[in-house]
């Protein structure tokens, strides 16, 4: 079985994975998309990390699972949005690199604790 403090975060995996898959192989989502409300909650989200880390309130002990859960559900979301035939109206280039950008601080997060 799946250790149950892992399941949220292997379900969000796998939700991500059958999108993909759907999205690649099946047809467009056509999901409608307010571009500058995902970055604007992302980057309100990433800077609270960003101060904590500052103020070395999130130190590896500290980092739980439900804080493990609320990255990788943000890191999905910014990974899915740019992928082809997912949104009605794909991001334009400058908001893809935003994307990017917020993603990969997600990452450092992630991959740091």
């Amino acid at each position: 079985g799946i250790n149950v403090y892992e399941e949220p975060v292997f379900m969000l995996y796998t939700y991500d994975h059958v999108i993909r898959m759907y999205c690649e192989k099946v047809g467009q989502l056509d999901l409608i998309v307010d571009y500058k409300s995902v970055l604007t909650k992302a980057d309100e989200v990433i800077s609270s990390y960003e101060e904590h880390m500052n103020q070395a309130l999130y130190k590896p002990t500290y980092f739980d699972l439900a804080e493990y859960e609320k990255l990788t559900r943000l890191s999905v979301l910014l990974k899915l949005l740019p992928q082809e035939n997912v949104c009605k109206q794909p991001p334009s280039e400058e908001i893809q690199q935003q994307l990017n950008i917020l993603q990969q601080k997600i990452s450092a997060f992630m991959h740091d604790y």
